[in-house]
């Protein structure tokens, strides 16, 4: 995500780039190292905290801090690992018109949650079902 978002322009830019980040990693993260001459949000992802542990400790760490909501963006596994640490307030699902075959659902293999949903909101581009 480091390479693509602060050089696009599309309506989700903005956000992606002016939010304070944290990574978790079971790998490393080599993300984009500090340059004097960087744009503010190539910026915002050099100066990302880094999570190398306990998922749930990092998560727990997270939400002891001041500040905004924490909007969790990652794949189905990863989705899956932070609802098992029950730590979730709120879910923002959002679907995307991609067509992938297969793959992982979020809400498989987890307990039964009693989900209320509150909102709906289609994006330009969407068709209404």
């Amino acid at each position: 995500m480091s390479p693509y978002w602060p050089t696009t322009t599309g309506p989700f830019a903005p956000p992606m780039n002016e939010i304070p980040k944290a990574v978790f990693t079971k790998k490393g993260y080599a993300g984009i190292p500090p340059n004097a001459e960087q744009s503010a949000a190539a910026a915002s992802w050099a100066e990302a905290q880094v999570f190398d542990g306990d998922l749930a400790e990092g998560i727990r760490k997270l939400k002891s801090e001041s500040g905004n909501p924490i909007v969790a963006i990652g794949d189905a596994g990863f989705m899956r690992s932070l609802i098992a640490t029950g730590l979730i307030d709120e879910y923002h699902l959002a679907t995307h018109p991609v067509v992938l075959g297969e793959g992982l659902t979020i809400f498989n293999g987890v307990p039964r949650m009693d989900l209320k949903l509150v909102d709906v909101k289609a994006f330009p581009g969407a068709r209404p079902s």
